[in-house]
């Protein structure tokens, strides 16, 4: 994911993760580029963990689906009462070229939020 235009989602967009235990849950993403994104999850995943992933990227007109690793997570406050969230960074494994190419296109955009 280093090296790549990563796009700051001034919205984060819905994610349906799925797990290798069959658990799904939707969570959202903050960030995205074409190696992978930044979720903010409501529990953890461990360290290397497969995933499924499926989400529509904004100003495109298909579901991604794909398999994605987690390559590092990090708890993080989020409210004056103490609520949690994990930002967790997945890697995309199995992207075929034509949607690389479409979420590099999006990533590349100027953004709002900064980058």
């Amino acid at each position: 994911m280093k090296g790549e235009p990563r796009y700051q989602l001034a919205i984060p967009i819905p994610v349906r993760l799925e797990r290798a235990d069959g658990s799904a849950s939707t969570e959202y993403a903050v960030n995205l580029s074409a190696g992978g994104m930044c979720l903010q999850l409501r529990e953890p995943v461990d360290p290397d963990e497969k995933l499924v992933v499926r989400f529509r990227v904004p100003g495109i007109d298909v579901v991604v689906a794909t398999w994605a690793c987690v390559v590092w997570s990090q708890e993080v406050k989020v409210d004056a009462l103490g609520g949690l969230h994990i930002e967790t960074g997945l890697r995309f494994e199995g992207l075929d070229s034509n949607t690389r190419r479409q979420i590099f296109e999006f990533a590349s955009r100027p953004s709002e939020a900064g980058r």
